[in-house]
């Protein structure tokens, strides 16, 4: 079809999914796809799924362990007991247990009625947002064909998606060396904040253990997320968590660390552990004491140097002080006219009565 368009002169119109408000995932045998455009895509369909279908949005979940892309689980039985009144006898006792019981029952048939049908569509919703090159990756994987013949396993068909669009390699143990590489190269760029950078990671995490991969434990995982944002306005808070000692044992107890710390900017006693580190990495060698003869001259200490905002400071003091010395100026020139316009007027009152009293004798 392109080929016609090209033939024509024209430009062949852009490729759209089934529903055109939401991503198209593309597919390029040269690369795999960033982890960004894959989690655009999966956050988009599992907003437009919660929307319309419920909580089989799941499968689209980013994370590992707990938080992987998974089936809702069934609504549970209740198991708490009926208080009944004393005057309800044993029969009837018996009667509403039962009914209870079967509501629940209901209520699970509904639900699993509804997820099957759900997970049709959904299947459906998948498909219809993989561009031609996706779906044409798609089929030369093992499990297509069983995949296409029931159309109802979505969890599956995410695995597929991921595994082809964010890993390369003709084996598995080439796809799960590609996923590991694409795990260790990831990074912080300059200007990304925390939480995008912090989804990147997981999709990375995700795609490892999708291929099979082993996945670090929790604690490395903490260490892993904080050696990658050792960059920019992180540094110093990279630097306080070495220097404390301090122990997280997951990715979120570190990013919440991180959050916090770029939030108040490290606590006192955080800086001083951090400036101490400093010094030894310098090694300064610490100041003697002041003599007495120092002491007795004033000594005060050494002088801080002075930073960008202690001379801003000073200047706006300098142009304070100015501007308090040109109105005491002002006002004090202004009693000058003011004493010299009340003298001259005086002196002629003077005069006027000396020529009246002058007048007045004649």
């Amino acid at each position: 079809m392109a080929s016609v368009y090209r033939r024509a002169g024209a430009r062949a119109p852009r490729e759209q999914g089934l529903i055109p408000a939401l991503p198209l995932l593309s597919y390029s045998e040269q690369e795999a796809q960033p982890a960004e455009a894959v989690v655009i895509w999966l956050e988009s369909l599992s907003a437009h799924t919660r929307r319309e279908y419920g909580d089989i949005a799941s499968v689209f979940d980013i994370g590992v362990g707990p938080n992987a892309p998974r089936y809702p689980q069934p609504p549970t039985a209740p198991v708490e007991t009926i208080e009944f009144p004393g005057h309800v006898d044993e029969e009837m006792r018996a009667f509403l247990v039962k009914e209870q019981m079967r509501a629940a029952i209901q209520e699970r048939a509904r639900w699993s009625a509804e997820l099957k049908s759900a997970r049709v569509k959904v299947f459906g919703l998948i498909i219809g947002q993989l561009s031609a090159a996706s779906r044409a990756a798609l089929k030369r994987c093992s499990t297509w064909t069983q995949l296409a013949q029931d159309s109802n396993d979505p969890l599956l068909l995410v695995h597929e998606v991921i595994s082809v669009h964010m890993t390369r390699g003709k084996t598995e143990v080439a796809k799960q060396l590609y996923a590991r590489q694409r795990y260790d190269a990831v990074r912080m760029e300059p200007g990304e904040d925390l939480p995008s950078f912090k989804v990147r990671f997981e999709a990375t995490l995700l795609a490892m253990q999708i291929v099979g991969e082993s996945v670090p434990s929790g604690e490395r995982l903490g260490l892993d997320f904080l050696e990658k944002v050792n960059a920019g306005r992180f540094v110093e808070a990279v630097a306080y968590h070495k220097n404390a000692g301090m122990r997280t044992l997951s990715v979120d107890q570190t990013y919440q660390f991180l959050a916090d710390f770029e939030f108040t900017r490290a606590p006192k006693p955080a800086a001083a552990i951090y400036q101490t580190s400093l010094a030894e990495e310098r090694k300064e060698e610490p100041r003697a004491p002041p003599s007495r003869a120092a002491l007795s001259r004033g000594y005060r200490g050494a002088r801080r140097p002075s930073t960008r905002q202690d001379d801003d400071n000073e200047m706006q003091l300098i142009r304070e002080l100015q501007r308090t010395a040109r109105e005491l100026l002002n006002a004090r020139a202004a009693r000058g006219r003011h004493n010299g316009a009340a003298n001259a007027a005086h002196a002629h009152r003077a005069t006027t009565d000396d020529e009246i009293d002058e007048h007045a004798s004649a």
